[in-house]
């Protein structure tokens, strides 16, 4: 009911997400492909966010309704955006759409971005889960891959699975990962420490292969190691 509730919200007339509770809008993959969506769901209401689950095509609908949201400060909360698949590349549609109108997206969770984009200017902060294949540069279908930024004041993480990988996504691939309670439990967490105030300062450092990286970012969980490249992809 709450999952149904959600996909026609957003492309019947009227807001979207709660005007008191932190709010996350999760675009799904093609043609709604979202394995153990419900799961993902029940987890966010269970650490009290609404969840506002869309198809991808409906990206244009739910910017205008985050729009008017924010116009009328309805929602007036940090903006976290989740996108699975398709829905990764969308969000980062979406999140371009509300750069025109100068409203900043505090956080965008992707899992699974395909599309090689840049992460738009007013990103504050993209963590972008992934687990790169063998096959990825040549054929360019049912994979993920890094992203980069358009400006280094956008916090990146490109999140490579298999460089942290214990056992726990031997298995999974383009299709399964959304339902790995591992990837649901680091998107949760990051989706969570998007609404947290975002640090004063943040220490900058330059790693040997030139490229800027941010110290003290957003950490995984406990059980999770600490990712080894957390940058700025702006070249300096």
């Amino acid at each position: 009911m709450v999952l149904l509730f959600c996909c026609t919200g957003c492309c019947a007339c009227g807001p979207i997400g709660s005007a008191w509770k932190p709010n996350v809008f999760i675009l799904r993959g093609t043609a709604g492909y979202f394995p153990c969506l419900c799961q993902f769901e029940n987890k966010l209401l269970d650490e009290g966010v609404c969840p506002t689950v869309v198809y991808p095509a409906a990206y244009q609908k739910v910017a205008e309704r985050i729009i008017a949201g924010r116009n009328t400060g309805r929602l007036a909360g940090p903006l976290v955006i989740v996108g699975y698949s398709v829905g990764a590349d969308t969000a980062l549609m979406l999140s371009r759409r509300l750069a025109a109108r100068g409203i900043m997206v505090d956080k965008l969770v992707l899992l699974e971005a395909s599309d090689a984009t840049c992460v738009p200017g007013n990103v504050r902060e993209c963590f972008n889960i992934y687990k790169a294949q063998p096959w990825s540069d040549v054929v360019p279908i049912f994979r993920g891959t890094a992203l980069t930024a358009e400006t280094s004041e956008t916090i990146l993480v490109n999140y490579n699975l298999r460089d942290y990988n214990d056992g726990r996504y031997d298995w999974d691939n383009h299709l399964t990962l959304s339902a790995n309670p591992f990837v649901q439990d680091l998107m949760i967490d990051e989706i969570m420490a998007g609404f947290e105030p975002a640090p004063e300062s943040r220490e900058t450092v330059v790693e040997s292969s030139g490229s800027q990286s941010v110290s003290d970012q957003v950490p995984p969980p406990a059980d999770e190691p600490a990712p080894g490249k957390r940058e700025n992809s702006a070249t300096p």
